[in-house]
């Protein structure tokens, strides 16, 4: 935006024009969702346009309560510490009973940082790895090597045998 004086609105439409089609629909994580409780918001350095579209494709859209974008984060993207912080007082969240999930290793810094708990979803993309060199940070608090394998065990801890 700053070096090549493109408004972002125009570009995030372009870079988002693409079939989700390809995009599973995930029942099972639909059905995890509803049984964890507490408010679920996204965080996206993409639109809002985007994310929906994504998660109506999953068919999860109806378990967040909103979406904050690069646009209501005033598109200063993740891990910027100020678009967290917009993003906890736009929603009322307090950060020490917030859970932050990402795939992005070292977008949960500043959320640790706030004081939320924090989840890496590794994957096997090099640039969502942490920095340094393999190890897990002090900035995650869990690595799951997939979201409904991991929301299975938190469920399970919350309702018991």
């Amino acid at each position: 935006m700053i070096e090549h004086r493109l408004a972002p609105e125009p570009f995030l439409d372009y870079v988002h024009k693409i079939d989700v089609g390809m995009v599973a629909a995930n029942p099972d994580l639909a059905l995890r969702l509803g049984r964890l409780p507490g408010r679920k918001l996204i965080f996206t350095n993409a639109s809002r346009i985007h994310a929906e579209r994504v998660m109506a494709q999953i068919g999860i859209d109806h378990h967040f309560e909103d979406i904050f974008d690069i646009a209501a984060a005033d598109y200063i993207p993740k891990p910027d510490h100020t678009s967290y912080a917009m993003m906890l007082r736009k929603h009322g969240v307090a950060p020490d009973t917030a859970c932050m999930i990402e795939d992005i290793a070292d977008n949960l810094e500043p959320a640790k940082a706030l004081g939320m708990s924090t989840v890496w979803l590794k994957g096997e993309i090099e640039w969502a790895r942490p920095k340094n060199g393999g190890k897990t940070p002090a900035h995650i608090d869990f690595v799951a090597h997939g979201l409904g394998s991991w929301l299975d065990a938190v469920i399970a801890r919350r309702e018991g045998p």
